[in-house]
């Protein structure tokens, strides 16, 4: 499933969102360390480090995912399907400006 999520979401969004390449940061949780996600990463060519677990401070996406949920709430999903096209919808809608403010922040 992380696999995929990599595959269809995020790779999408980095080609369309980010002029030069990026690394994201992932937490020690076992998916992120699988060998399936290290290699689905280095084929899709994504670099990426990783984080302490538990350590928002340290984490630069964990505003960003505060960002997706308070958009994300404010519709009232009632269905998977449809939380799943609002956050597609969030990143089609987020620049590379407020990425980059979100990231830093």
């Amino acid at each position: 499933m992380y696999a995929g999520i990599l595959i269809e979401n995020l790779y999408p969004f980095i080609k369309t969102k980010f002029s030069v390449s990026c690394k994201i940061h992932q937490d020690n949780d076992s998916k992120h360390r699988s060998k399936l996600c290290r290699r689905v990463l280095s084929t899709l060519g994504i670099l990426w480090e990783r984080s302490p677990s538990s350590s928002p401070d340290l984490n630069p996406v964990v505003m960003m995912w505060s960002d997706m949920k308070s958009f994300i709430r404010s519709i009232l999903c009632a269905s998977k399907n449809e939380i799943i096209k609002e956050a597609r919808e969030y990143l089609k809608t987020l620049s590379e400006e407020n990425a980059k403010i979100l990231l830093l922040s």
